[in-house]
């Protein structure tokens, strides 16, 4: 086996990776990213290495795994981070031996990049990955358990809420950038690993593929916006894909199915089918202002239902202070995660001053 960097040749073998290899137990998903694996990696950060794992000479990949760095909030100061994912392994190479080299390779090739802290997420039910990288498996890097990411998922739609008086709901506009990012980057500096978006990140179109200015909703209190929420819609590069049903999931679906347009769940789709599905991400509200959040959630439902989207997902951390009241507000279906802080021997001594402020990870670009 060797591991080196990807080809261009590779590119449409690791979308077939991506495709071929599912996770997750009672609704097993595929993460893909057609038609291009590029155009969903720029969103990410500013740089993606992609490793991949080849049997021997020009064979296609058999493993995969990606380092982006970008620019996050660590302790409330700007720090350059990496955020390790799309690890995939076709299952005949599932062994400890095969996975120890890749992370050697991993870490050579990290080596000179000056980013010591690295962040990932493991989804929750896939117990045989947490089980190996949480047991400190000689050879792998540490994984520091950070806490539950909550990716929660709705039904879209209107609702007939109350007039706020103290809170407008708005689209935003270009004119709007400058002041959303600032919004971001103060509310971004108290949780750990917040992403840092500058006014030149919400307007490009790599790192923000497929997001425009009016796809932004604001909410406008008397000293101007106290809040922000983006309705992202990434379906034209990043797919969710329905690959299988455990047999206790396949027997309740009829009846899930046929109750949840009276109870606004999620439907859950046949076999083989992408998700109907837009991001809320890009959220920030100062002072986590309760009725501004709730109100930004129920315009962001609304917006993705009117641009065919039938669901939309909202990550937050378990810890984030407002993760009770988006958890109780329209009985979303929760998919649960665990993120970890990853790092070698060298940098423990980095990783130990990471303070244990909320996580705030943006679902959206990992």
């Amino acid at each position: 086996m060797q591991f080196e960097l990807a080809r261009a040749s590779d590119e449409p073998a690791l979308r077939r990776l991506l495709r071929e290899t599912p996770m997750g137990s009672d609704i097993s998903l595929t993460l893909e990213r057609e038609p291009c694996v590029d155009f969903a990696n720029t969103i990410e950060g500013d740089a993606t290495q992609i490793l991949v794992a080849r049997p021997a000479g020009n064979e296609a990949p058999v493993g995969m795994a990606t380092r982006t760095i970008l620019t996050s909030f660590v302790n409330g100061a700007p720090t350059r981070v990496g955020y390790l994912g799309q690890l995939r392994i076709r299952p005949e190479f599932r062994r400890p031996r095969v996975l120890q080299r890749g992370y050697a390779a991993l870490r050579d090739l990290l080596a000179d990049s000056g980013v010591s802290l690295n962040v990932t997420t493991i989804v929750s039910d896939n117990r045989a990955a947490r089980r190996v990288f949480e047991a400190g498996l000689g050879g792998l890097p540490t994984y520091r358990y950070l806490g539950d990411m909550l990716s929660l998922t709705y039904a879209t739609g209107a609702v007939r809420n109350k007039p706020r008086e103290d809170v407008s709901i708005e689209a935003a506009g270009p004119q709007d950038m400058l002041e959303i990012s600032a919004l971001l980057m103060r509310n971004g500096r108290r949780f750990q690993f917040a992403p840092r978006w500058t006014d030149a990140d919400l307007l490009s179109t790599a790192r923000a593929r497929g997001l425009r200015p009016q796809d932004f909703l604001v909410a406008r209190g008397a000293s101007g916006i106290i809040g922000c929420l983006a309705c992202w819609d990434q379906r034209g590069f990043k797919q969710i894909v329905i690959r299988g049903y455990s047999r206790r999931v396949r027997l309740a679906r009829p009846m899930w199915n046929a109750l949840a347009p009276l109870a606004r769940w999620p439907q859950l789709p046949r076999v083989g089918t992408s998700l109907p599905v837009t991001f809320l991400s890009h959220l920030a509200v100062d002072d986590d202002h309760a009725e501004a959040f709730s109100a930004l959630l129920d315009a962001g439902l609304e917006r993705a239902h009117g641009r065919g989207a039938g669901q939309a997902v909202l990550g937050l951390a378990e810890r984030h202070p407002l993760a009770a009241i988006a958890r109780a507000r329209r009985r979303p279906r929760v998919y649960r995660s665990r993120a970890y802080l990853v790092y070698w021997p060298e940098d423990a001594a980095v990783a130990q001053q990471v303070d244990g402020r909320p996580l705030h990870l943006e679902v959206a670009i990992l």
